[in-house]
C-alpha cells in the first residue's frame, strides 16, 4: 500500500506538534516550568492553528479551498512561533532554559509549508491533465 497524499500525513504531524506545544512546558526558569497556559495569546493561536490543520486534512476533495486553509494555517502557525519567541524574551529572556514546547510551532509551520507546496504541485498536475484532454 502506497500513501498517495503525503500532505495529509504532514498536516497530521503539524496537528500533533501544535497539540504537543499546547501541552508541553515552554521552558524552565530557575527549575520552575513555564506552562503554555500562562501565555493566553500563545495558547489561543496554537489551538486555532491546530484546529485548522485538522480541518485541512479532510478538505482533499476541494483542492483550492485546502490550499487557502493551509496558507491561513501557515500564517497562524508562524504567528504562534513569533508569540512563543516573544514570550521567551519577555519572561526572563536568556535565563530561561528552552524545553521541547517552544520550537514546536515553528517545526509545525515547516510541515504545513511543505504540505501546501505539495498541494500546489497537485493542482498543477491536475491543470496539466485537464489541458491534455
Amino acid at each position: 500500500m502506497v500513501i498517495q497524499r503525503w500532505q495529509s500525513v504532514l498536516l497530521l504531524l503539524a496537528f500533533n506538534l501544535l497539540g504537543l506545544a499546547f501541552i508541553m512546558p515552554v521552558g524552565t526558569v530557575d527549575g520552575v516550568d513555564i506552562e503554555p497556559t500562562s501565555d493566553l495569546p500563545f495558547m489561543i493561536i496554537n489551538i486555532t492553528a491546530a484546529i485548522l490543520a485538522a480541518i485541512d486534512i479532510f478538505l482533499y476533495r476541494n483542492l483550492p479551498l485546502q490550499i487557502r486553509i493551509a496558507s491561513v494555517t501557515l500564517v497562524i502557525a508562524i504567528g504562534a512561533a513569533i508569540v512563543g519567541a516573544l514570550h521567551f524574551m519577555v519572561t526572563d529572556g536568556f535565563g530561561m532554559v528552552v524545553v521541547g514546547g517552544f520550537p514546536l510551532p515553528l517545526i509545525a509551520a515547516i510541515f504545513i509549508w511543505i504540505a501546501r507546496s505539495m498541494m500546489v504541485n497537485d493542482r498543477r498536475l491536475l491543470a496539466a491533465a485537464d489541458r491534455i484532454r
